[in-house]
């Protein structure tokens, strides 16, 4: 029997990701879990930050912002800075940061899959920011690109990246391994009705 819960809490597994802006002409990065990609051509996400947060400072001044998604070996440093403030700590130093097309976008050369974000649209949440961005590039490191299943052209290979997913539980979770193909798992299910039968 299924039992109703606190719709405050995260409803869902989420990718731990570390939004990257300038801020006062130095790179910093906090950690957060409210990501999401709502278009996908152009490939637009949606990305929630607190109005009060060092970051979001960054991002109102250029108009833009980088995804750096942590493998497993990052949990320690994305979790600082996830605690700390950049108001308070400099989170320059952290990691080996690189810059893009954008020029303002910080992105970190430890995360084994970025993207540069330019904002095209902001919403206000009362007590957050919801930026709406198209991702104008996004970078992988060789090990970790593979070529898309059923189509044409490469794609990052996420067990091989081993991502951070985070939950309300308060823990910090890996991925396990591919189960199925997307687009073509579906397609047993004809057959696997008339087994039933």
């Amino acid at each position: 029997m299924k039992k109703t819960l606190d719709p405050n809490y995260y409803p869902l597994i989420l990718p731990v990701t570390l939004v990257g802006a300038n801020v006062n002409g130095k790179p910093n990065f906090q950690t957060t879990l409210l990501v999401g990609v709502i278009n996908n051509n152009p490939m637009t996400v949606a990305v929630s930050i607190n109005k009060k947060h060092h970051t979001a400072k960054g991002i109102l001044e250029h108009n833009n912002f980088s995804l750096n998604i942590p493998s497993e070996d990052l949990v320690v440093e994305t979790d600082y800075c996830g605690i700390t403030s950049g108001r308070e700590v400099d989170k320059s130093e952290i990691f080996s940061v690189f810059y893009g097309e954008l020029k303002t976008a910080p992105m970190i050369d430890e995360c084994k899959l970025t993207m540069e974000c330019k904002v095209i649209d902001q919403r206000d949440l009362g007590r957050g920011i919801c930026f709406i961005a198209e991702i104008v590039k996004m970078y992988a490191d060789d090990e970790i690109i593979t070529k898309r299943p059923n189509k044409d052209g490469t794609a990052p290979n996420f067990a091989k990246l081993r991502p951070l997913i985070g939950a309300e539980s308060g823990w910090y979770h890996g991925i396990g391994e591919r189960i199925a193909n997307a687009y073509s798992a579906g397609k047993e299910y004809e057959k696997k009705k008339k087994n039933q039968k």
